[in-house]
């Protein structure tokens, strides 16, 4: 079985994963979350929501993840796609973005939880905080005005797809749309030249990648310092300190989630086209990996958090009981 067959499968099974899991944890979110929390469970809730509508994208686009050589595409086709074709281009756009969005989530997830820490007067008046949920907005359309000023389709890579994903497929170029690099451009005399127009745009976007990783390393080693120094402080409770480092261990585990699952293999995926190194199996391996993304990541935040675990091994242990009854009362 090939990487993009892989790629397919998963793409089916892990959205109605990845929807029915993010339903429960919005459940949790909003039924079970200690009082203390505040309006940080509109942000959580936030985090969830996004990931049900990019596992949903993920299925109704269907992309393929492509690399060969110098490019590295992210490819919608007609042919797979469960939408109508109008919505082909906005859809392959819209996809990309919404990984920039992951990013920008959970920077603004760990700014505000440094904030609310220190009990910053920044997150009053509640006018303020409906800008919370405009930041990742924002950085998703930067993202996508990016991809479209510099990454979009161009004679040089549509010669690439004829002669390698189109043939193999039997399409042709009116049956895709696509977005992504191709780094080296062949010049009449046989060499090659750096695509210029490629090398600005994902400057710009790694620049948006490095400054939410950035913001999320500095702002979570904030944070742990300022939970050391609340133990120290004796008028701050127990309960309260316990449940500020619950916060953020779940904010830290859902964040090495999309690191592991999305940053490590994006960037080989990127990179390596431009040491003439692009793969399909590379490219395969980055699809997989953003289809696994929101099934797992909101797993963190479920078990970290101790009310949302005790809710959860509590229905496990009444339903448990009620089969056992069950099983008993049909036994005898």
């Amino acid at each position: 079985m090939s990487w993009t067959s892989v790629q397919c499968i998963l793409q089916k099974v892990c959205t109605p994963i990845a929807i029915i899991i993010n339903i429960i944890l919005i459940q949790l979110i909003w039924h079970r979350s200690p009082k203390a929390i505040g309006f940080y469970k509109y942000l959580m809730i936030y985090i969830s929501v996004f990931e049900i509508l990019y596992s949903l994208l993920d299925i109704l686009a269907a992309p393929d993840f492509f690399g060969h050589d110098s490019i590295f595409i992210v490819i919608t086709s007609s042919e797979k796609m469960i939408i109508p074709k109008v919505f082909q281009v906005p859809f392959t756009n819209i996809f990309c973005a919404m990984f920039g969005v992951s990013l920008a989530n959970f920077a603004i997830h760990f700014i505000y939880r440094y904030l609310a820490i220190i009990k910053s007067p920044l997150l009053e008046p509640s006018v303020k905080l409906a800008i919370w949920f405009f930041i990742p907005i924002i950085y998703g359309v930067t993202w996508s005005g990016l991809l479209i000023a510099f990454l979009h389709p161009f004679e040089e890579t549509d010669t690439i797809l004829r002669k390698t994903y189109l043939l193999e497929r039997n399409l042709t170029l009116s049956d895709i749309t696509y977005v992504g690099t191709n780094y080296w451009i062949p010049t009449d005399n046989g060499q090659e030249v750096l695509n210029l127009r490629i090398g600005i745009g994902m400057t710009l976007i790694m620049s948006l990648v490095t400054s939410s990783i950035v913001t999320i390393l500095v702002f979570a080693t904030l944070c742990y310092h300022k939970i050391e120094s609340l133990v120290k402080v004796s008028s701050n409770s127990t309960q309260y300190r316990l449940l500020q480092l619950q916060l953020l261990n779940s904010l830290v585990g859902q964040a090495l989630i999309p690191a592991v699952l999305m940053l490590g293999p994006s960037s080989t995926a990127f990179v390596s086209p431009f040491f003439h190194e692009g793969s399909e199996s590379i490219g395969a391996l980055f699809g997989i990996t953003i289809s696994l993304y929101p099934a797992l990541d909101p797993l963190p935040t479920m078990f970290v958090i101790k009310s949302y675990r005790e809710a959860i091994f509590g229905c496990c242990r009444k339903t448990t009981r009620v089969h056992a009854s069950r099983t008993s009362t049909a036994a005898s």
